[in-house]
């Protein structure tokens, strides 16, 4: 969770404490009124041509605003998720303070008071995201050079065709082995985050059984990353049903590899722009260490890349990329796991050690 996030969770806590003390503990309704109209003293002569229901409304409405706000910053999804969630929130939080306020029989309980708040909420979140948006646009991903601006996507499109058609020997024989080593679907598909965070499908070929325990929990990876598996990680062809992801445009053949979309939230705001760029079949980071670097340092390359897209620096890495698959085969295992290590996300004070090249 972002430092951010934190804070503004122990404000909004906070915060709900305060609705709640100025809303509970008033035993009048006059004084419960005349407290609202003082947290918002300048306003008063704004309100001074306003009848008195046209104040407790705005008054509603304003008192909710820092709700909605702490709440967007709060929730992590999509812009629509951000604003349904901060709606019912509120909605709740305000008809639950009615309610009490009628089972306390404190006099004042005014349920039609839950339209106003949760609409003052509604602003507040709105307001965020609508800074945020503008905010996104402000950091958007400027592309290098021509190449990447023009050149770059038809490229892609082509050698994802080509793939398909040249190596279509290969994926039959590679589908028949699979359903064999792999007792079953020899494909493996997954959700992960693309361009600007966007999730698309991954295909792969399936490189680990599906073996579970007696309880039925799957087994350990290095348990069921079998030989074939493990062939088919050596020499990448694991990798060859993305060619189809290539062609729908959803990767491309070079840049940061897709990882999984549990791991968004962890990023910190530079790791992020690693999804400036489409992802790539291959990437920087998977031909200067793969998995044996940190996973700070493997971010730092991938943002690297996408801030340095050329056409040479790409067909050098397709050629390092055939060099590792075919000859030296190195980096397809961390030294502690088959594979690599979960990403839990970047400790405070921990900074990558790589240092891009001059």
């Amino acid at each position: 969770m972002g430092k951010k996030r934190v804070i503004a969770g122990i404000l909004l806590i906070l915060y709900i404490g305060f609705i709640i003390y100025t809303t509970l503990l008033c035993r009048e309704p006059r004084d419960y009124r005349e407290y609202n109209f003082q947290l918002f003293w300048s306003y008063q002569r704004f309100f001074d041509d306003i009848e008195p229901l046209g104040k407790q409304i705005v008054c509603n409405i304003l008192f909710f605003i820092p709700f909605g706000v702490l709440v967007s910053l709060c929730v992590n999804g999509s812009r629509k998720q951000q604003l349904v969630f901060t709606v019912i929130s509120a909605c709740l939080l305000s008809g639950t303070v009615e309610f009490l306020q009628f089972i306390l029989k404190l006099g004042f309980a005014e349920f039609d008071d839950v339209f106003d708040n949760t609409l003052g909420a509604a602003i507040g979140a709105v307001l965020v995201l609508i800074l945020m948006k503008l905010k996104g646009k402000e950091m958007s991903h400027k592309p290098y050079g021509s190449y990447e601006k023009y050149f770059k996507r038809p490229i892609d499109l082509l050698c994802g065709l080509a793939a398909v058609i040249v190596f279509s020997w290969l994926y039959i024989i590679l589908i028949i082995l699979g359903a064999i080593f792999m007792r079953g679907n020899p494909f493996f598909t997954q959700e992960r985050p693309g361009k600007d965070e966007k999730i698309f499908k991954l295909i792969k070929f399936r490189t680990m059984d599906n073996r579970k325990d007696k309880n039925g929990n799957l087994l350990p990876d290095e348990v069921r990353l079998n030989k074939y598996g493990r062939f088919l990680r050596k020499t990448s062809f694991d990798e060859l049903p993305e060619a189809f992801n290539i062609i729908k445009g959803d990767m491309s053949v070079i840049g940061p590899r897709p990882l999984l979309v549990q791991y968004l939230p962890r990023y910190n705001a530079e790791q992020k722009h690693r999804h400036d760029v489409r992802p790539g079949l291959s990437g920087y980071a998977q031909v200067h260490g793969r998995n044996t670097v940190s996973w700070e340092d493997k971010f730092a390359m991938d943002v690297w890349y996408a801030n340095h897209v050329t056409f040479l620096g790409d067909v050098k890495i397709i050629f390092q990329t055939v060099g590792k698959a075919f000859f030296k085969q190195e980096g397809i295992s961390s030294e502690t796991s088959a594979t690599m290590e979960e990403f839990m996300g970047t400790p405070i004070g921990v900074t990558s050690t790589w240092r891009a090249p001059q």
